[in-house]
């Protein structure tokens, strides 16, 4: 049995939840989470029965909550792989100044980089 979701992931659900709806598209997330056996055939039919898309958002990500952590860390990391720009709003990547855990203490939240996102040095920093 898979372990509940870790406080920082559901209020990562929770704060996203209205983004990830408004803008995911659950057909194109669902099948790599399904063939790694996150979901079963019959919960991904139930999901995609629903004629309208925002629904099936909302039930998918009910879904992922009540499976707990692992199926949380695969979905981002299929989020990563399929909507970048979703997933470093999910990451809260904007909201961090720091890559390195320095003298501030802070440290980078994107854990997983993606081919689209490069940061290059100009003029001594990060763009």
């Amino acid at each position: 049995m898979s372990m509940p979701l870790m406080p920082s992931e559901r209020l990562c659900l929770k704060r996203t939840r209205h983004k990830l709806i408004q803008t995911m598209d659950v057909a194109t997330i669902l099948p790599p989470l399904r063939a790694a056996n996150h979901f079963t055939v019959q919960e991904e039919q139930t999901i995609m029965a629903d004629p309208r898309r925002r629904d099936r958002v909302a039930m998918f990500l009910d879904m992922v909550a009540q499976k707990g952590t692992e199926t949380f860390k695969a979905f981002s990391n299929v989020l990563a792989d399929q909507s970048p720009h979703l997933y470093l709003t999910m990451s809260e990547w904007d909201k961090e100044d720091s890559f390195d855990s320095g003298p501030s203490g802070k440290s980078c939240k994107l854990l997983r980089y993606c081919e689209t996102v490069e940061f290059r040095c100009v003029g001594g920093g990060y763009v």
